[in-house]
């Protein structure tokens, strides 16, 4: 499956007596010493290391087989002490220092594990330099000794790689190469030709195009459309959990009144309760207390028409009595 590039491919034909090359992959993968075996010299450091020397694209330039051979080496990304920022800043200088621009972007892997790292380091690469970038990227198996001594051919190996490497290998048309660093001058320098006519076929399928400043432009342009989609997403997102906070909060809020409410219910009906049973209590003093009055009313009453009603003895002066009523 080809990626067809969406940004513009413009160039001229292709000089045949000049190549342009840019290295790219983890440190650790020969990136630099594949470089120096290109060039047939020692133009950038290299040393068994976790860590990567590289924290600067380097540029050398070599005529070699009655061609001029530019190679870019760029520092490795995840292992260099620099933000991907910085890396990114860094590498993206390889574009002018190949103007008009790379005919080939090489990517070292070494022949064994395919590492996470690697493969977000292609994804690194293409997230800035778009999808076109495929079309001239050719993977590069270095340690292919291990092949050798493990009595495997590339193909085989390549057969049985990771799946996220096979989609990489998809996506630049299969274009990979078995490389040796370890091999004898002459040895070596067979397979120098042998890599740069892997290149070769790559520049005439892209008919001699080479990727441009101005891809680089467009594929910029339009990782930062995706990085404002992506800013817009997540400030959507963050509004959308704001708004949803807001309403817990208001529910919980109208919950605490609902509950602070019914709580005044209860104390004001207890009050109310309190203050019926008081004035009831009150009534029922005053009821007794009235009834006490009317029951010593009746006594008295009573008393004193028991009094009214005995009858009187008067003496009269004859000494008889008589008695009045």
């Amino acid at each position: 499956m080809e990626v067809e590039s969406k940004q513009p491919r413009l160039s001229g034909a292709t000089d045949a007596a000049e190549l342009r090359i840019v290295m790219i992959g983890k440190t650790g993968t020969g990136k630099s010493a594949t470089g120096n075996s290109i060039l047939g010299n020692r133009e950038f450091k290299t040393c068994l290391s976790g860590s990567s020397i590289t924290t600067a694209c380097q540029l050398g330039i070599k005529t070699r087989f009655n061609r001029k051979i530019s190679v870019v080496d760029t520092p490795g990304l995840y292992d260099t002490g620099m933000t991907t920022e910085q890396v990114t800043t860094e590498i993206v200088k390889c574009i002018t220092m190949t103007a008009p621009g790379p005919h080939a972007i090489l990517l070292t892997v070494n022949v064994g594990r395919f590492t996470d790292e690697e493969h977000d380091t292609v994804k690194h690469f293409v997230n800035h330099f778009g999808e076109g970038m495929y079309n001239y990227l050719l993977v590069v198996f270095t340690r292919a000794d291990e092949l050798v001594k493990n009595n495997q051919n590339i193909t085989d190996y390549v057969r049985g790689c990771p799946q996220s490497l096979k989609e990489i290998l998809e996506l630049c048309h299969n274009r990979y190469i078995p490389y040796d660093n370890t091999l004898s001058d002459s040895r070596l320098e067979l397979q120098v030709k042998d890599l740069i006519g892997k290149v070769d076929e790559m520049v005439n399928r892209n008919n001699g195009n080479w990727y441009t400043n101005e891809m680089y432009e467009e594929a910029k342009k339009l990782m930062q459309r995706r990085e404002e989609a992506v800013k817009q997403k997540l400030k959507e997102e963050e509004q959308r959990k704001v708004k949803h906070l807001q309403d817990e909060f208001d529910k919980q809020i109208t919950l605490v009144e609902k509950k602070q409410a019914e709580q005044l219910l209860v104390q004001a009906n207890k009050a109310n309760e309190d203050r019926v049973a008081q004035l009831q209590k009150q009534m029922e003093s005053e009821r007794r207390l009235a009834q006490q009055m009317v029951d010593m009313k009746k006594e008295h009453d009573k008393a004193l028409h028991a009094a009214l009603s005995r009858p009187v003895t008067v003496t009269t002066g004859g000494g008889s009595r008589c008695s009045l009523m």
